[in-house]
């Protein structure tokens, strides 16, 4: 059974809970250590913010009468959080669906390098879905994906990758756009090489701010190659489904593209309440917040700015766009793409010619199956 809300009346129904603030590799690209205050953070989710957590979430299933409930793990690296203390928070959440009779699904986004067959005991204990980051072919992921060091990580990751595969735990795998692949080559590593079924390429995060390499060409050549040689066979793309899924009038599974309420609620590591984690790629300050899950119910995260202004902007998209006979698929774009520092989220996406671009050549593939 799911959750019964009005559309109008906003309730939570997931949270991302950031188990970490720090990471054990160093990669160039990524959002969250755009923004130094993370550093101000625990390195690790403290014992007091946990307990606050179970309290607050319970209070808040019985509130709102929740069938179901969502938490993401995220960091950082969230493995850093330890086994042991991690075995007993999900013990407490547990606990918690039983008493309030609601249905938590977990899932973990992690680099995988610290996985083990203990750890995988663990994740098939709880049910934790399992999302791995990695982004394609060795000399790809080791441009960007590199440890403290300066040593890449791929042979770690693909061996943490057939570990989990051996046990039984197909992952999902993440990556993010790179202009030196093609994406025929991308689908034919993950699944001929990887041996994986389900993956994404992230658009990359920018604003205005950034000088963004084109990303049609790519995209284009994703859909192309899914579309003619892998659609039946249960190969999944995140960002080709959500494409598909919106031209078709449906929506969009990816709070990237898409026409819907963006509604991210994240805990940090010290219990802060905030929105959208990836906006720290604005730096410093960002994401502040005033509220916290050791003071604050988790519905108060209506009261956060940011919070409010990226779920408003998800739903009232720029007036170019409104125009757009893409809008449904699109969405205005990723949000993050949309800021800047005149207009905040007022914008069209960045990526806005390309998107529409793929779009557009997306649609005409599609039509001349649906139209016969």
């Amino acid at each position: 059974m799911e959750n019964v809300i009005e559309p109008e009346n906003y309730v939570c129904t997931d949270l991302l809970v950031k188990l970490a603030s720090r990471c054990n590799i160093n990669c160039s690209y990524c959002y969250w250590f755009k923004d130094p205050s993370v550093y101000d953070l625990p390195a690790i989710m403290t014992e007091s913010v946990e307990e606050a957590l179970c309290t607050q979430l319970k209070a808040h299933i019985n509130t709102y009468h929740l069938k179901t409930f969502l938490i993401g793990f995220h960091g950082g690296e969230p493995m850093l959080f330890g086994l042991k203390r991690f075995r007993r928070f999900m013990n407490k959440l547990s606990e918690i669906a039983i008493q309030t009779n609601c249905r938590i699904r977990y899932s973990i986004m992690t680099n995988g390098i610290l996985i083990t067959e203990e750890w995988i005991n663990f994740f098939k204990e709880f049910q934790i879905g399992v999302g791995i980051s990695l982004d394609g072919p060795r000399k790809f992921n080791d441009a960007n994906r590199i440890d403290f060091k300066g040593n890449g990580t791929y042979d770690r990751i693909t061996e943490k990758i057939r570990l989990l595969q051996t046990n039984g735990i197909e992952p999902g795998i993440i990556s993010v756009f790179s202009t030196a692949l093609n994406g025929m080559e991308i689908i034919d590593f993950f699944v001929e090489q990887v041996g994986v079924k389900q993956f994404d390429v992230l658009i990359p995060d920018a604003t205005y701010r950034d000088t963004v390499q084109p990303i049609a060409v790519f995209y284009k050549d994703l859909f192309d190659d899914w579309y003619d040689s892998h659609a039946n066979s249960g190969v999944t793309i995140r960002i080709i489904s959500s494409m598909v899924k919106g031209l078709l009038g449906g929506q969009s599974n990816s709070i990237t593209l898409g026409l819907g309420a963006i509604t991210t609620v994240t805990i940090s590591t010290d219990g802060s309440i905030e929105g959208l984690d990836v906006m720290r790629v604005l730096g410093k300050g960002a994401v502040t917040s005033s509220l916290n899950i050791q003071t604050d119910p988790i519905q108060a995260v209506q009261g956060n700015d940011l919070w409010s202004k990226i779920r408003s902007a998800s739903l009232n998209v720029n007036a170019r766009c409104k125009k757009c006979e893409f809008l449904n698929a699109c969405g205005g774009g990723p949000i993050v793409s949309r800021w800047s520092a005149e207009n905040e989220f007022d914008n069209a996406s960045i990526y806005c010619d390309d998107l529409k671009e793929i779009f557009g050549h997306v649609w005409k593939r599609l039509k001349e199956d649906i139209y016969v």
